[in-house]
């Protein structure tokens, strides 16, 4: 119930995206992820589609997906370094920094991120299917464009 009166104030997001079972999904997600969205929509016109947020599958066995905290996405009409940055800084500049796991995954058909509100800081990225730091992900990309 708290999430149908939720998703009423959101202006970018509906139930019916791939959010899962989206009464489970953190409300505290939800805002974040509007949040991003709205600030990527003003910076940049760019938009933002839903992957998976509450899912029982395809996780590790300690996800947040499991929780409802975690939400898979990309971004369009953005570069995906563009999108990277922006996130970062909304997140920075949001006072959220220290409470949420951010991670980039340049190996998935569509490029794209994983966010969740669990409470601690973490920060990674996947590169040909392996993890990482944040930093080998970013640098990565920059040695493509070389």
């Amino acid at each position: 119930m708290k999430n149908d009166i939720l998703f009423n104030l959101l202006p970018n997001f509906t139930p019916k995206e791939n959010w899962g079972d989206y009464t489970l999904i953190d409300p505290e997600l939800l805002v974040l992820m509007q949040g991003i969205r709205t600030f990527i929509g003003e910076e940049v016109n760019g938009y933002i589609h839903i992957n998976n947020a509450y899912d029982l599958t395809g996780h590790s066995k300690k996800s947040q997906h499991f929780l409802g905290k975690a939400c898979d996405f990309y971004v369009g009409n953005v570069d995906f370094k563009v999108a990277i940055d922006l996130i970062l800084e909304f997140i920075v500049n949001n006072h959220v920094s220290d409470k949420v796991g951010f991670g980039i995954y340049l190996d998935w058909k569509t490029r794209g991120f994983h966010l969740d509100t669990r409470g601690t800081r973490a920060r990674w990225s996947r590169v040909e299917g392996k993890y990482y730091g944040i930093d080998y992900g970013i640098e990565a990309l920059k040695n493509e464009n070389k």
